[in-house]
């Protein structure tokens, strides 16, 4: 299983920070540092160097010190082929300068102005990396592509929905699944999560894991294709609940608080009520949505439903679930290798159903 590197979502995106004043670098070290790996330079030149050796994700510049030791490098990135991709983020005291979008052709290609949240910031470089990602995807064969361009289109107009009240389109979630698994079909599932590496949205990344997930494991049932569709949507929208959260407690890195643990638990009851509103939908998208928290003991929520009072499709969800929790890479958190994702949920009788975990790695390692 470790040689199947796409079962597992990409590692953390690199950053550098052109910067001379060394007190700024350290807040943005102390701020960013456990969510990108950083790489500071006090000017342009000596980051360029660094450029052409190996691109960065993304580049955080301070507009004073590009105008001053920036050593060409903002020229040379918007005229080199092998630059021009790489996205700048400008930092700065004013709202106006040479560099800073609208001012003429060498403005760069985002502008934030001091004060900067950090979680302005943060969401300014995942935009960026995200971008990048799914630009990519446009070399991937059309199927894939188009599984993974549909469903970021979806995912957005559910978020949309969810932010306004209103009724997810059945039929539109269901179309932008259709991709999904003829892909799985034809065995082409583990390209699909490959796309999916080092996508900034997190959310999106593990519902599609899950989405895809669930489809396998249809897959090994041999059911039709409508059912696995269903399976599917189910995983898509396993978590929808937590775009009804404040998207900072969904995002945040390191350890939760009691109160924080409590009210991202909620997220289950909030997905549960999302998905009845959806005219029509199937009862197996409502149990996957409904049971994939539960456990074997009772310890799950938010029911605390146990033993036969658990759907196969709960218990099934409940395992593409965790797996793909176990190998997910987030800040602060570490990835666990497929093989002892599957070791540790093999440890777990009293709560996953061990003879559906044995089905499903072997339909994940096939």
């Amino acid at each position: 299983m470790s040689g199947h590197p796409s079962l597992e979502v990409g590692a953390r995106q690199s950053i550098y920070v052109i910067d001379g004043e060394a007190e700024r670098v350290n807040k943005i070290r102390k701020a960013l540092g456990a969510l990108y790996v950083l790489s500071p330079f006090t000017n342009g030149r000596a980051a360029l160097d660094a450029m052409r050796k190996n691109n960065p994700d993304v580049v955080l510049v301070d507009e004073h010190t590009l105008r001053t030791q920036g050593g060409g490098v903002h020229r040379t990135k918007c005229t080199d082929n092998s630059l021009k991709h790489i996205p700048f983020i400008i930092m700065s005291d004013t709202q106006s300068g040479p560099f800073i979008a609208g001012d003429g052709s060498g403005a760069a290609d985002h502008f934030l102005k001091r004060p900067i949240r950090i979680e302005q910031l943060v969401n300014r470089i995942d935009a960026c990396v995200g971008q990048r990602v799914e630009q990519s995807w446009k070399a991937l064969p059309k199927p894939i592509g188009t599984a993974l361009h549909d469903t970021l289109i979806q995912f957005d107009d559910i978020a949309k929905a969810v932010a306004n009240n209103t009724p997810l389109d059945r039929k539109a979630v269901s179309a932008s699944c259709n991709p999904l698994v003829a892909c799985v079909q034809d065995d082409q599932h583990k390209l699909i999560l490959k796309g999916l590496r080092d996508h900034s949205n997190y959310t999106y990344v593990h519902s599609m894991r899950v989405a895809v997930f669930m489809a396998v494991f249809a897959k090994a049932y041999n059911v039709s294709t409508d059912e696995m569709n269903q399976l599917a949507i189910g995983g898509f929208l396993h978590d929808v609940g937590k775009m009804a959260l404040s998207q900072q407690l969904v995002n945040k890195t390191g350890d939760l608080d009691k109160n924080e643990f409590s009210a991202l638990r909620e997220h289950a009851q909030f997905s549960q009520d999302i998905v009845q509103s959806i005219d029509g939908i199937h009862d197996a998208v409502r149990v996957i949505v409904e049971q994939h928290h539960e456990r074997l003991d009772g310890s799950g929520y938010p029911n605390q439903l146990q033993g036969a009072q658990i759907n196969e499709l709960g218990r099934m969800s409940a395992i593409a679930d965790t797996f793909a929790t176990l190998t997910d890479i987030r800040p602060l958190k570490r990835a666990f290798a497929p093989n002892v994702a599957f070791a540790i949920m093999e440890q777990q009788p009293f709560a996953l159903d061990q003879r559906l975990v044995k089905l499903f790695r072997a339909a994940i390692e096939d």
